[in-house]
């Protein structure tokens, strides 16, 4: 059985709701308020449950909050 795999690419919301509603996740790509995003220097917003992900996986992040 192969390893399940997670597309980490970016990905954009450039719709004209993007600002109205909240913020999109980079990694996982589900629109978030604002206040529930934290800035990684590589990656941009990051919601906490795709922080906890990335981290549990061994790599470390730069927070800019």
């Amino acid at each position: 059985m192969e390893p399940e795999r997670h597309d980490s690419s970016p990905r954009m919301d450039t719709g004209p709701s993007a600002q109205a509603d909240g913020r999109v996740c980079r990694w996982c790509g589900e629109r978030f308020p604002e206040s529930d995003l934290h800035e990684e220097a590589d990656l941009g917003p990051l919601c906490g449950r795709c922080i906890a992900a990335i981290r549990s996986r061994g790599e470390s992040l730069s927070l800019k909050d």
